[in-house]
């Protein structure tokens, strides 16, 4: 089966997922997070995200939110499809049911569609946002 090139095994997914560790660690929820200011961005007539009346701290915050959240659907993404590779004998003589299966595949599609969410949110928000300097840092 072939591999991705960057994650070739667990110890690779896992010393990525290492590298966003402390933002857990710090009590940082992507998920929570976004679902949190994702009120707060306004919505223009036609009920699109209005992103040039967003305040820029707001879009940095979605967009960091949007990222660590896109990073984290991926990680996971890449961890059970290497749990699935590795439990093929399983599957086969039926010791992990289909329906399992199935409910991993679902969980993988919702999983990705995510992912690319984030990453249609991020955009714009970064875009919006790439010449902001926070207030109270040095220029």
């Amino acid at each position: 089966m072939p591999m991705h090139p960057l994650l070739k095994t667990l110890d690779d997914i896992n010393r990525l997922r290492d590298a966003q560790r402390p933002l857990f660690e710090l009590g940082h929820q992507p998920m929570r997070d976004l679902l949190l200011l994702l009120p707060q961005l306004p919505v223009s007539a036609q009920g699109r995200p209005d992103f040039d009346a967003a305040p820029p701290a707001l879009l940095v915050q979605l967009a960091e939110s949007a990222e660590v959240l896109q990073n984290t659907f991926n990680l996971g993404v890449a961890a059970i499809g290497q749990l699935l590779a590795h439990a093929s004998p399983e599957i086969d003589d039926g010791t992990v049911g289909q329906d399992t299966v199935e409910a991993i595949g679902w969980l993988l599609t919702e999983l990705g569609t995510g992912a690319a969410i984030c990453f249609e949110l991020s955009a714009p928000c970064r875009r919006h946002t790439a010449d902001f300097v926070p207030p109270g840092t040095a220029t």
